[in-house]
């Protein structure tokens, strides 16, 4: 039986999988990221919304990107 990745361990694998692709300084696909941690789209958007740290920038005729949510300042 294949292991299961416990949800700590799924969000430490995504804030990795989003900081590599990041570092160039290009912004990450849902694509990218699909890509990177050989899950399916599905998958990359369970993860998004298990991880709550991340929004969706949406631009038209363009790939949606995702960035870290900002911190709220009082």
């Amino acid at each position: 039986f294949p292991v299961t990745i416990r949800g700590t361990d799924r969000i430490s694998e995504f804030d990795i999988a989003f900081e590599d692709l990041s570092m160039d300084g290009n912004p990450v696909t849902i694509n990218d990221l699909v890509d990177h941690l050989g899950v399916s789209k599905r998958t990359v958007w369970s993860r998004i919304k298990e991880h709550g740290g991340f929004e969706l920038i949406k631009e038209e005729g363009k790939d949606s990107t995702l960035q870290r949510k900002q911190p709220v300042q009082n």
